[in-house]
């Protein structure tokens, strides 16, 4: 019975596919070897008996889902996908109303199939704006620079997002090329990039693309909210003139975040991407409720010019989500099974 009820306590917010009954769930409950915690348990609550703890999924008035947990509502986003999409999935059992499963983190099997998703059933859809060519002057004249803005225009993340341009010469041969990647971007968001190119030979236009890879880890990520940014132009004696972005990245989520990425970008009037950087938020791992000020600098005016345009800054930050049952809840729960 201990162990039955150390089940019910240990009930965290991750929400997988029911494979299990709680019926069933509770006869073997008072039997289950502690062999058993090092594999992922699934179980299904039949409703919120245990309050605060059991998770329900709730609809306002004006139709916006929740899923409240320990007291907190987290809002959610159903994601759009095709008839044709949907039939990858076979029909199951419905649950009760408002009522979704539940699992307790262990150990992953690695051996187990993945659960298809919307995000791998349908493919991101993201757009290239703001793109640019400039060649740099001073230390940096024999660079050309590739830049611009990519959108995830879908209705959920996307995974794996890679950049790749190229400067192309009249007959289309390539004179120059770079890549870059980014882990995470979520519906509706863009995030700025810089390819640098070294002694590009003549060349009379850019190509940009951007993918996502499908294949690419779904890793728990999310992002920071970005507030209170001030753009400012720079004057250094020895560094020359610049222009820097200064800001708020803030962990407004339930969670911690590990190694938070901050993307920066500069546009002119036009909306075409001339500067673009990154850095990373301090502290590396972000406890709720945590805000990192940044404040980045562009390269210099004499080595771009370009910079001397910048009319707007932007940013972009996410983190990943630091699981919430560490290795001290493990061992709690193993010291629990054996007493």
């Amino acid at each position: 019975m201990r162990v039955a009820a150390l089940v019910r306590r240990t009930i965290g917010g991750f929400v997988e596919p029911l494979v299990s009954h709680r019926a069933i769930l509770n006869s073997l409950a008072k039997f289950l070897p502690l062999a058993i915690f090092a594999g992922f348990i699934s179980i299904h609550v039949a409703s919120a008996q245990v309050a605060g703890i059991s998770p329900v999924v709730v609809q306002g008035s004006d139709g916006s889902l929740y899923l409240v947990l320990g007291g907190t509502k987290h809002s959610l986003t159903p994601q759009q996908v095709s008839d044709d999409q949907l039939s990858n999935w076979q029909d199951g059992a419905a649950f009760p109303d408002g009522v979704i499963p539940i699992a307790i983190p262990g150990s992953p099997n690695s051996d187990a199939a993945p659960t298809p998703t919307a995000q791998s059933a349908a493919e991101p859809q993201l757009t290239v704006a703001g793109v640019n060519a400039i060649q740099g002057s001073g230390a940096d004249a024999n660079t050309v620079w590739i830049l611009g803005e990519v959108r995830n225009m879908s209705p959920f993340p996307a995974f794996g997002v890679s950049v790749s341009g190229r400067l192309l010469a009249n007959d289309g041969s390539v004179a120059g090329a770079n890549s870059t990647s980014f882990y995470y971007l979520p519906a509706g968001q863009a995030v700025g990039f810089m390819l640098s190119t070294e002694n590009p030979s003549a060349y009379a236009r850019v190509d940009v693309t951007a993918a996502a890879d499908p294949s690419a880890s779904h890793s728990n990520y999310a992002q920071l909210s970005i507030t209170g940014t001030s753009l400012r132009k720079d004057h250094d004696q020895y560094n020359g003139d610049a222009v820097r972005l200064g800001g708020l990245a803030s962990n407004n989520t339930p969670d911690s975040l590990e190694y938070a990425h901050l993307y920066i970008w500069f546009v002119d009037g036009q909306g075409n991407v001339v500067w673009a950087g990154d850095t990373y938020a301090q502290p590396a791992t972000m406890a709720p409720g945590v805000t990192y000020a940044f404040d980045v600098r562009t390269i210099q005016t004499r080595l771009n010019p370009r910079v001397s345009s910048i009319t707007e800054g932007r940013a972009y930050a996410f983190g990943r989500v630091r699981a919430r049952f560490g290795n001290d809840h493990e061992v709690a729960i193993r010291r629990l099974s054996m007493r």
